[in-house]
């Protein structure tokens, strides 16, 4: 699954560049194909070099682990209990069941919740997906030590309340990235090619579903209507920003004032203090990466894109060429590449020496933060405020967690 989930963010734009360049979206041939498939190239073979995940593995037998049952069902409840304690937060005080019941769209209510939104990016980002990594991690020990993979009540409750949390704020790709935090590490050990037939079934439901709920404009379509869509925003829409960003590169010098974006890494509030901009005035999008880049290639949508109602899916290989041009490509895939190998390095190193606790964070940084950076592009990502708050305080949530002395009814 660690692999599966950046080969799918690799692959499918480049799928959606020959979409695309065949006649979709209005596109035409541009070669945009080669340098993004060399960009692809240089990142999956720095991650290979970098990567010593079978070399650590081949040593786990010789690191002696204690496991204690019973300490493992303490822990499973007081997590399934908290989730269930921030399901009700979302839903009544920050009343994330009008998403739910479409009384509200899902933009205007992340619009509305204005500078609070950090306390549940907090939350949502690194708080529920480290609880739910770190339960799935102690089945994950149930399994390597019973040889039986364990499906109890707890992990059912636990994986609603996730879905429950990231569907209730608007968001499709939050749900979904909730739950890979989790099923990252129950299937660290299977095969690639294993863990992708196993997740299809279930992964194309909760995206249908999802869909069906939050996106207004293909609910009454058929089955075969929202498979087109589901298809077309997978491969085609993530191709193109970059098949956008080549066109504009061929064609001279790119207007984009990239260093301005690396102002993200201030948050809104100092950006108000520094330069005067509040967070929805009519320049905002010029500090933040993807709503520049939205911005720089649909200038007539600016509004649109100030509300935080819409944007493209950008990439960090659109950011290493409006940043650095033909040069920034292969930086940013050897950077990309180098971070990735070096993550997976990390969690297999605190899964096989019961540091449940650092590889759940590990786990939820990787999802939340590196993947959302190849994704969507704003290397600011990577080491923003929220980013580190958040991380630093579900780590030591989750020690509290394991240090409290046992309650009578837990």
């Amino acid at each position: 699954m660690f692999r599966l989930l950046l080969i799918a963010t690799l692959i499918f734009p480049l799928v959606g560049l020959f979409l695309i360049e065949d006649g979709e979206m209005g596109g035409y041939h541009n070669n945009s194909v080669y340098p993004y498939f060399a960009y692809l190239l240089i990142f999956w073979t720095t991650y290979l070099i970098t990567s010593r995940k079978k070399k650590i593995l081949k040593h786990e037998q010789d690191i002696p682990v204690e496991f204690d049952i019973h300490r493992s069902l303490l822990i499973r409840k007081r997590i399934t209990y908290t989730l269930g304690i921030l399901v009700f937060i979302s839903m009544v005080p920050f009343k994330g069941y009008q998403v739910l019941t479409g009384q509200i769209e899902k933009g205007d209510f992340r619009t509305q919740m204005g500078y609070f939104g950090f306390v549940m990016a907090i939350l949502t980002k690194y708080l529920v997906p480290s609880l739910f990594a770190r339960i799935c991690l102690e089945y994950y020990n149930i399994r390597k030590f019973s040889r039986k993979l364990m499906i109890d009540r707890y992990f059912l409750s636990s994986s609603i309340f996730c879905i429950a949390i990231g569907l209730s704020f608007g968001s499709k790709a939050t749900g979904i990235l909730i739950l890979t935090c989790g099923v990252i590490p129950l299937l660290w050990k299977q095969r690639t090619a294993i863990t992708a037939i196993a997740l299809l079934i279930p992964g194309l439901t909760l995206i249908f579903v999802s869909s069906y709920l939050f996106d207004s404009f293909i609910a009454d379509r058929s089955f075969w209507g929202i498979l087109d869509y589901v298809l077309r925003r997978a491969f085609v829409l993530t191709a193109e920003a970059p098949w956008k960003a080549w066109d504009l590169y061929r064609a001279g010098p790119v207007d984009f004032n990239y260093p301005l974006t690396l102002a993200q890494f201030l948050g809104s509030g100092l950006i108000f203090l520094f330069f005067g901009v509040a967070k929805y005035s009519d320049t905002a999008y010029k500090y933040e990466f993807t709503t520049g880049v939205t911005a720089l290639f649909y200038p007539t949508l600016v509004d649109e894109v100030n509300s935080g109602r819409w944007n493209i899916t950008c990439t960090s290989y659109v950011e290493g060429l409006l940043a650095m041009g033909l040069v920034g490509i292969p930086v940013f895939a050897v950077l990309g590449g180098y971070i990735m190998g070096r993550m997976e390095n990390a969690i297999t190193k605190s899964m096989i020496n019961n540091k449940l606790s650092k590889g759940s964070v590990l786990i939820v940084y990787y999802v939340f933060a590196f993947f959302s950076w190849v994704n969507s592009g704003g290397i600011v990502t990577l080491f923003h405020p929220i980013t580190i708050v958040g991380i630093l305080f579900s780590y030591y949530f989750l020690r509290l967690i394991d240090r409290l002395k046992p309650i009578r009814f837990l």
